[in-house]
C-alpha cells in the first residue's frame, strides 16, 4: 500500500514535468471503484461531497480504498467552513477542493484552513487517520502538513472571474479548477461548458497566468466528456483533467458493452 504523501508526490512530479494527470468525479460510493481505478493508474479520485450525501465516515472509508489502490484522493466540500476542509485533511484527504470561491480574501481563509500555526488555523489533533492515530511522530507530518496537501479553489462564478488573478495570486496555491459547468451556468449558457466562448476566455487566462506563476490549471470536458475534448484541453495547457465521474464511465462501459450483442439472434434452434 502506497503512502499519501507518495502518491501526491507522484501527482505533482507529472505536473512539474509539465504532463497532465487524469481523475475522476466519485459519486457511486464504492471503494472497490476507487480501488480498481488506482489500479488501472488513474493519477487521482475526487470523492465528492457537495452532490452527494456522503458523510465523514464514508469519505474517510474512500480515502483508506485510495491508498490501496496507490490513488491521490482529494475531496470536494460542500462549503467554505473551515471545520469541514480540517476534518477532511484530518481523514487523510491529500487535497481538498473549494466550491465557489469567488475573492482572493475566501481562497486566503481555505488556504489557512489546511494549514496548522502559524500559517493558518487548522486544529492540531495528534490522533487522527492523517497523522496516523499517534503511531508514528507528530513532528514529520506537520512538517509535510504545512505545504503537502493541496487546496484546490474551483472559480465557478462570473464575480470571480472579474478578479480571477487576484484569486490565482493567494500564496500556497499549486492548482486552480475552473469549474465549467457552473461557470458556464453563471453565464447564463448551462449546455456549453467549456465550450461557452466566455468559459474559454477565463480558461485561457488562468492558464497564462498558471504559465507565469507555476500554477496548474484544472477543469473537466463538460458538456462531452470525450476523449477528443479532453485531447484539446490538454493542447491548450490545462493539466488536470477531472474526466466525468465513475458513474458516468461505468454507464458509458455498460451502454457499450449491451450494445455490441442487443441486435444478436440466434441463427438456429439448438440441438437436442
Amino acid at each position: 500500500m502506497m503512502r499519501r504523501e507518495d502518491t501526491l508526490e507522484r501527482l505533482k512530479a507529472k505536473l512539474r514535468a509539465d504532463r497532465p494527470v487524469f481523475g475522476f468525479q466519485h459519486n457511486s460510493g464504492s471503494e472497490s471503484l476507487i480501488e480498481v481505478a488506482g489500479m488501472c493508474g488513474w493519477d487521482f479520485v475526487l470523492i465528492d461531497m457537495e452532490h452527494t450525501a456522503y458523510d465523514l465516515v464514508l469519505v474517510e472509508r474512500l480515502l483508506r480504498a485510495c491508498e490501496l489502490g496507490g490513488i491521490t484522493g482529494l475531496v470536494r466540500v460542500p462549503d467554505h467552513d473551515p471545520h469541514t476542509i480540517s476534518r477532511v485533511l484530518d481523514s487523510g484527504a491529500g487535497g481538498v477542493l473549494v466550491p465557489h470561491v469567488r475573492s482572493a480574501d475566501e481562497c486566503l481563509a481555505a488556504v489557512r484552513a489546511t494549514r496548522y500555526q502559524p500559517d493558518g488555523t487548522r486544529g492540531k489533533s495528534g490522533m487522527c487517520r492523517a497523522s496516523r492515530w499517534g503511531v508514528e511522530p507528530w513532528g514529520p507530518y506537520a512538517a509535510w502538513a504545512q505545504s503537502g496537501p493541496l487546496l484546490v479553489p474551483i472559480i465557478e462564478d462570473a464575480e470571480a472571474v472579474d478578479v480571477l488573478e487576484d484569486i490565482l495570486a493567494t500564496p500556497g496555491l499549486e492548482i486552480v479548477a475552473i469549474g465549467a459547468g457552473d461557470l458556464s451556468q453563471s453565464f447564463r449558457e448551462p449546455h456549453l461548458g467549456v465550450r461557452s466562448p466566455r468559459v474559454k476566455d477565463t480558461l485561457r487566462r488562468a492558464i497564462r497566468y498558471g504559465r507565469e506563476h507555476q500554477l496548474s490549471v484544472m477543469t473537466l470536458p463538460a458538456p462531452d466528456l470525450s476523449g477528443e475534448l479532453v485531447r484539446e484541453l490538454i493542447d491548450q495547457g490545462v493539466r488536470v483533467v477531472w474526466w466525468g465521474s465513475d458513474i458516468s464511465h461505468f454507464t458509458t462501459a455498460i451502454r457499450s458493452a449491451l450494445a455490441q450483442v442487443s441486435d444478436w439472434s440466434p441463427t438456429g434452434e439448438a440441438s437436442a
